[in-house]
């Protein structure tokens, strides 16, 4: 009966029988150029946050927060289609050590599930005036959106010699340890 091409794919140099050295050659390069590009803008992203565009009323107006201080006017922070923004201040004191006011404007994009902030953590001191203006505008000013961490990598980032413990030994193997 003869050999039918297709049946060549299942060989192991199968497609480089069927289409030659050239093509494959070039799918594979083309393949592993794809898989670096992926990884390197996985990387880029993490390391540089990048602007968001900034939230625009498509009915009505928008909410946001107008955060000034001490007469310097800092953000008008809001999403819009879901999302949360959060103005926090903080007073941290501790007996025996410095104590630490400060405040930031973040949110929560429930589209996405980006994180972005407006205004980073900043330090504040006594006398310091903080204006929080709740307002209704026509669009916000646009967002930094903070990098995506990878839970996983955090767990492992956070391992150190004080916290590792020796192997255990848990026994014999039952047969469904890998479920």
């Amino acid at each position: 009966m003869g050999v039918r091409p297709w049946s060549l794919l299942h060989e192991p140099l199968g497609w480089i029988l069927l289409f030659g050295v050239a093509p494959v050659t070039i799918l594979m390069a083309w393949i592993f150029c794809w898989m670096v590009s992926l990884k390197l803008r996985e990387r880029l992203r993490d390391r540089f946050p990048r602007r968001r565009k900034a939230a625009v009323a498509t009915e009505g107006k928008l909410l946001c927060f107008e955060v000034h201080s001490n007469g310097v006017r800092l953000c008008r922070a809001g999403l819009s289609d879901g999302g949360g923004v959060h103005v926090i201040a903080s007073c941290l004191q501790r007996s025996g050590e410095d104590s630490f006011v400060g405040f930031s404007v973040t949110g929560l994009d429930s589209r996405t599930g980006e994180h972005v902030h407006w205004v980073s953590p900043r330090a504040l001191s006594v006398g310091d005036e903080l204006v929080i203006r709740v307002v209704e505008s026509d669009h916000a000013d646009d967002p930094i959106v903070s990098p995506r961490l990878d839970p996983k990598m955090d767990l492992v980032n956070r391992i150190t010699e004080e916290n590792r413990h020796e192997e255990v030994d848990w026994g014999p193997a039952a047969g469904r340890e890998g479920l």
